[in-house]
């Protein structure tokens, strides 16, 4: 073997098995961490201390909140974060979580277009539906758990909250059939829980307002939606999620070890 061709299969080798470890890594993880790629002008991360908006399907009804879209193109992964309430922690003292995860065996996500303050009501609003699935959720889509003492609220009354209430919180973590949004148009990323396992579940706090604060379904009110209310400093909130492009690094590499491939085809046919 020429130095040239052991110079193509080496390259060969060193992209292959550094394209493999990279897909075993994504099919371990799949999680978003901070710094990773969005497709939102603001990412709305956990606030690990914060609180925790009841999402069961129905009592209390669909939460939603909004997202400004920083680049055209196509969403293909949705990533929440949630909390179960009283998961054991403060009951039994244990520094793991009692209840295991998934914690819920489905999930209904929807997304919509803005209704902008003053349309309907003194604040902006989930519109017509764009898009939307039914997912069944398993042990690998969640990532955590993490760390935080959280208090839990249903988004109605204030009356409701319990400060201190638990302690973990975990990343769900949604690969969705591609939603081509539009650089500068405001979305709304609506979310309900399906078949808990485990007591209540709630959707994560962020820290920060983006445009308007979240928002949960009143059907039959004088407003379809009513801000959330929680039991911090300003009442409002806006909830956590992130919303993330298809990984561009994987296909680099992929076309990177194709053409190699096919070079040393050409080579050998000469």
């Amino acid at each position: 073997m020429n130095a040239g061709k052991l110079t193509i299969c080496l390259m060969t080798i060193c992209l292959t098995a550094v394209a493999v470890l990279a897909l075993g890594a994504s099919a371990a993880q799949g999680h978003w961490q901070e710094g990773d790629p969005v497709k939102m002008t603001h990412p709305q991360p956990p606030d690990k201390d914060g609180w925790d908006v009841d999402m069961l399907c129905g009592d209390p009804p669909t939460l939603a909140d909004d997202w400004k879209c920083s680049e055209t193109g196509d969403v293909t992964d949705i990533h929440f974060w949630y909390s179960v309430r009283q998961d054991g922690y403060d009951l039994s003292g244990n520094e793991v979580p009692a209840y295991p995860a998934p914690h819920f065996s489905g999930v209904h996500v929807s997304i919509h277009d803005n209704v902008p303050e003053g349309e309907q009501a003194p604040w902006s609003m989930p519109g017509a539906e764009l898009w939307s699935n039914d997912f069944v959720v398993t042990a690998d889509m969640v990532a955590g758990p993490f760390d935080g003492i959280q208090g839990y609220d249903l988004p109605g009354p204030q009356t409701s909250c319990v400060a201190g209430d638990h302690r973990f919180y975990w990343q769900l973590n949604l690969d969705i059939e591609p939603f081509h949004q539009i650089e500068g148009e405001i979305y709304w990323l609506d979310l309900y829980v399906m078949d808990a396992l485990y007591e209540d579940v709630g959707w994560k706090t962020t820290e920060g307002i983006f445009e308007d604060f979240a928002v949960y379904e009143t059907p039959g009110g004088t407003a379809p939606w009513t801000p959330i209310a929680v039991c911090t400093d300003d009442h409002e909130t806006d909830l956590a999620f992130v919303i993330t492009p298809e990984p561009a690094t994987l296909a680099l590499m992929g076309l990177g070890v194709a053409g190699l491939a096919a070079s040393r085809r050409r080579r050998h046919h000469k």
